[in-house]
């Protein structure tokens, strides 16, 4: 009970390599459950081991976790193994369950942008642009989700957004030209 203790004390604290030590004992013990499974494998997202959030969150919600952040956590690590599709649902569970983020917004729509759902992309690429996102690939992205739709100046005015944001951001310069 020591090391859950302690884990769930450096979860709060957000030492996520010190989580990780700790529940890799309990989890050999085999004196895991839910709650531990989902810090586990929230840790792992956070400190980059994205295969391993997956198994490890997955664990946690088979075991009924209803946590927004874990299911988030999930989806963006499958986002970042680039397993689009398979981040969705978990994205459209984080938000079910309360979970307000622009990052799960602007993941959700990247997704969705990559499988080249751009009507859908856009709708949630608006929420994290209207949340509060700064990224200027959130604008680039929904300028060309409305470049799609033939709605040229909007798509416009988001290209020059995003340029106004990252000056240097070809992709946006390329998307401009494309869209006058």
């Amino acid at each position: 009970q020591a090391l859950k203790n302690r884990a769930a004390a450096r979860y709060q604290l957000k030492d996520y390599p010190g989580v990780i030590a700790d529940l890799a004992i309990v989890v050999t013990r085999g004196e895991a459950g839910t709650s531990e499974y989902a810090a586990l494998g929230v840790s792992k997202y956070q400190t980059k081991d994205y295969k391993g959030a997956v198994a490890d969150i997955t664990k946690a919600i088979d075991g009924g976790s209803k946590d927004n952040a874990v299911h988030a956590a999930r989806g963006l690590s499958l986002f970042a193994l680039k397993e689009y599709e398979k981040s969705i649902p978990d994205f459209n569970r984080a938000i079910e369950l309360g979970q307000t983020d622009t990052e799960v917004y602007f993941s959700r729509g990247a997704a969705k942008y990559f499988l080249k759902d751009y009507k859908n992309a856009s709708t949630d690429l608006d929420k994290a642009i209207n949340t509060g996102t700064k990224d200027p690939l959130a604008f680039d992205m929904r300028g060309y989700c409305r470049y799609e739709s033939k709605n040229f100046a909007t798509a416009i005015n988001d290209f020059d957004e995003a340029i106004l944001k990252h000056p240097k951001f070809a992709q946006a310069f390329f998307h401009r030209g494309d869209a006058k």
